[in-house]
């Protein structure tokens, strides 16, 4: 299977338990949704296939039990993996609409044409994502609500985003 076949939809964050669950960070829009997938996860330079035999909601996080993986120390291996799907599996985007692994990497410029920086990382909140920004000149982030009054332009093919924004916001 080739990786660019795949897409990263989520990641396992930590242990949770003794008896091999395992919590995992979803970036799909309804978090749960990660689950209607077939998952894969990169192991020893190979993508396998990951069954997730029960889930369950937490107030402040998602946790899940693999099959086959029964204990803490068999969890441990899957710890700061990323989780991965099919392209053909993800649904069609409406205009406007854009997957988080498509933005990260895109270089963000302000409307100035000065270069922020690249995307990072993307943060979920309640209102918006949240683009995080590295800085081009030092280690700083930058976050940028992803919604309409900022963005002017979002350009996957080119990887380049541009913002309504100020160098010393």
């Amino acid at each position: 299977m080739q990786s660019d076949d795949l897409i990263v939809i989520g990641r396992i964050t930590s242990t949770h338990g003794v008896k091999g669950w395992v919590s995992m960070e979803s970036y799909s829009s309804n978090l749960e949704d990660i689950f209607k997938y077939k998952l894969y996860i990169n192991m020893n330079n190979a993508f396998e296939i990951i069954k997730v035999k029960d889930y369950k909601m937490m107030p402040k996080k998602l946790i899940a039990k693999i099959e086959g993986v029964d204990s803490i120390e068999q969890a441990e291996i899957f710890l700061d993996c990323k989780i991965y799907t099919k392209n053909d599996q993800l649904s069609k985007l409406d205009k406007d609409e854009y997957y988080w692994n498509d933005l990260i990497g895109c270089s963000v410029y302000s409307n100035e044409q000065n270069l922020l920086g690249k995307v990072s990382s993307i943060i979920r909140n309640f209102s918006s994502d949240i683009l995080v920004v590295s800085h081009h000149k030092n280690k700083d982030e930058i976050l940028i609500p992803f919604i309409k009054d900022f963005l002017l332009e979002v350009n996957i093919k080119e990887q380049i985003i541009i913002v309504d924004w100020k160098d010393d916001y």
